[in-house]
């Protein structure tokens, strides 16, 4: 019996997967806050130099603290031509008498650098990284090194957790994660240096990603292959729910050390869970831990109250599902065809997540509040996730991924004609976030199910460092509005629109097809049609590292005609016919 008929006996989504999917759904709360929360703990904050001769004679002025940095401003902060303030230098008072009718640089004063630090602006946040370590002025591109770090050793942490999760088990690597992203959050709270933060941020990101991969798919191997799907798309609705509570957080918490050590605790009381996540059965088996396997089985049918045969697997069984062997990168991109889609495919990814992580960064400075331009813009991903999943066995995945990378185009261009900050320009930013959140729900089905078996895990490898890629410059990209507002935006959409050509010109449809296996397979894609039943094949795509998944596709039909005869033959062309 394979593995993927031992789960249909037990139950493809019983109590046993219940409770484990509950379990590392709560556990996984803290993973989604971790990669956005510098939007709150380190926002773009106005700052001015800080004039102490001015400040200190405020009180006898009564002058509140508002009014005071006001003052400041008018007085003491140089202007640029046609730019506004000069937020990095001042005009020098030493020793000049001021007064509450003193007017900016009435006494021909020279301009120096800031000499007693900076004041910022605490209408929206009392206190943030930037201005606690004063990465301002000639320091400024360090505020993005830290997310950006976060991005780029998080490629490097997946292939290693990876392998981790392939040695020692799904189990081992996911509490290592979960524990070093706990541990660093704590850290970071007390961080006494930006070079301290930035180090133990690095370390978070690490791990950041392999906590949710692991736990996936640890998950996913639990879970029948009819149930994936549905698994798969209310994660991504429980995490847009848990991305938005960070804006609670941070508007009750507006001290970016309270708001650090309030996450942490939470992940720290959240971590006594681990003790209910079992290992996966699956892995168990691919790594000779029969017994392991079978008593973790008959667990879940003891559970979901399911009957089990005395004898669940045959040697042929095991011997085959040991007897797969995986092709090499060199393999993938040795053939011209395979080469130029794995091509497009990292271009997908790429620009799928920086848009992504390009518009989540840029809601501070969409609308009038942050927060709320935040939260309505995740808001907007649970809609997505319910259309793609509605669409994709309509329209099949090809069509579905150019759609919602349009929807985005769409939503992101408009942005450049309308009033900067307004309602409409929010609107148009949660169509442009809409958009691509679909794209994102759909692009590891439709990776899945282009990549021959053989390397598909090579070849998610490689995706896996286009949105890596997509999400350390996202950053980076949202600063450019400061030399124009809509430029991020506008970028964001003509990337998006060209993405969206690509797939409809160079990506072949995948739903009713077989599952490609070899490297042949691969590329003769575009002439293989399934035969089978289209279903339960398709949803095998989802898991990257399902046991049943290494299991030739031809054995899964001819297991399929012994057991139903010649109707199961004529039932399954009938779904097929138009």
């Amino acid at each position: 019996m394979r593995f993927d008929e031992v789960l249909t006996c037990v139950g493809e989504l019983g109590l046993y997967q219940f409770r484990v999917a509950l379990f590392i759904t709560i556990m996984l709360v803290p993973l989604m806050w971790y990669p956005n929360v510098e939007i709150f703990t380190n926002p773009s904050v106005n700052h001015w130099c800080s004039v102490p001769e001015i400040r200190t004679q405020c009180g006898a002025w009564g002058l509140d603290e508002a009014q005071c940095d006001q003052k400041i401003i008018d007085v003491a902060v140089p202007t640029l031509s046609g730019k506004g303030n000069d937020n990095c230098r001042r005009y020098n008072w030493t020793g000049v008498e001021v007064t509450i009718n003193t007017t900016r640089g009435e006494l021909n004063q020279t301009i120096i650098d800031c000499n007693a630090g900076w004041d910022f602006d605490h209408s929206v946040y009392k206190s943030t990284i930037k201005e606690q370590f004063s990465v301002v002025c000639d320091q400024a591109l360090l505020n993005e090194l830290p997310l950006t770090i976060f991005g780029a050793v998080g490629m490097v942490g997946v292939v290693v957790f990876g392998a981790i999760g392939d040695r020692f088990g799904r189990r081992p690597a996911f509490i290592i994660c979960l524990i070093t992203q706990t541990l660093t959050g704590l850290v970071a709270a007390f961080s006494p240096s930006f070079t301290v933060y930035f180090v133990v941020r690095t370390f978070t990101g690490f791990v950041n990603g392999s906590v949710f991969y692991c736990s996936f798919v640890l998950l996913m191997e639990m879970i029948g292959p009819s149930k994936r799907n549905l698994v798969r798309v209310s994660l991504m609705c429980i995490g847009a729910v848990c991305m938005m509570s960070l804006a609670g957080f941070s508007y009750f918490i507006r001290w970016w050390r309270g708001m650090s050590i309030a996450m942490a605790i939470t992940a720290i009381v959240l971590d006594f869970f681990i003790p209910f996540i079992p290992e996966s059965p699956a892995w168990q088996l691919t790594v000779g831990k029969i017994d392991q396997a079978e008593k973790t089985i008959r667990k879940m049918a003891r559970v979901n109250k399911a009957e089990l045969p005395e004898k669940l697997f045959t040697d042929e069984d095991i011997a085959e599902l040991k007897g797969i062997k995986q092709a090499s990168m060199i393999d993938l991109l040795k053939s011209p065809v395979l080469r130029f889609r794995q091509l497009i495919l990292c271009w997908m990814s790429f620009c799928i997540e920086l848009t992504v992580f390009g518009l989540t960064l840029n809601s501070g400075n969409i609308g009038t509040s942050p927060h709320l331009s935040y939260v309505l813009l995740i808001v907007a991903d649970i809609p997505a996730f319910v259309v793609v999943f509605l669409l994709l066995d309509r329209i099949g995945r090809k069509w579905t991924m150019a759609a919602c990378l349009a929807v985005s185009a769409a939503g992101c261009l408009a942005t450049a004609f309308v009033e900067q900050g307004s309602v409409a320009q929010t609107a148009l930013a949660m169509v442009g976030k809409f958009g691509i959140s679909g794209a994102l729900s759909v692009s590891d089905l439709f990776i899945a199910e282009l990549l021959p078996t053989q390397v598909r895990s090579v070849g998610s490898g490689l995706n896996g460092m286009g949105f890596g890629l997509g999400s350390t410059l996202a950053p980076y990209l949202t600063r450019i509005q400061d030399l124009w507002p809509p430029a991020t935006l506008l970028i964001l959409g003509i990337l998006t629109i060209l993405t969206s050509i690509l797939v409809i010109l160079f990506l072949p449809e995948t739903m009713g097809r077989d599952l490609p296996i070899t490297i042949e397979d691969g590329e003769n894609f575009t002439k293989r049609r399934r035969k089978g039943d289209e279903k339960d094949v398709s949803t095998l795509a989802v898991d990257l590292v399902s046991v049943g998944e290494q299991v030739n596709m031809k054995r899964i039909k001819q297991s399929n005609m012994k057991h139903f005869g010649a109707e199961y033959q004529e039932e399954n062309l009938d779904l097929l016919s138009p």
